[in-house]
């Protein structure tokens, strides 16, 4: 079995990725600070943020290449 590259993504690029898709694909574009539609991106980039990096720690867990002791 290969070691698997992980690549993580930034809040930012998270809602970065979320913008452009809504604004390519909807007719939304209030994206001025505050407005609703900005809001909720920026909630959900921060929520996949989060869930990203517990992905990444519990990979780390199982992880016999990381496991360490007697």
């Amino acid at each position: 079995m290969g070691t698997q590259q992980i690549t993580l993504q930034s809040y930012n690029q998270f809602l970065g990725a979320m913008l452009r898709t809504i604004i390519a694909n909807t007719p939304l574009n209030d994206v001025n600070q505050g407005s609703v539609l900005l809001t909720i991106l920026e909630a959900a980039a921060a929520n996949d943020f989060e869930n990203s990096n517990a992905i990444l720690s519990l990979l780390n867990l199982i992880n016999i290449g990381t496991v360490s002791g007697t």
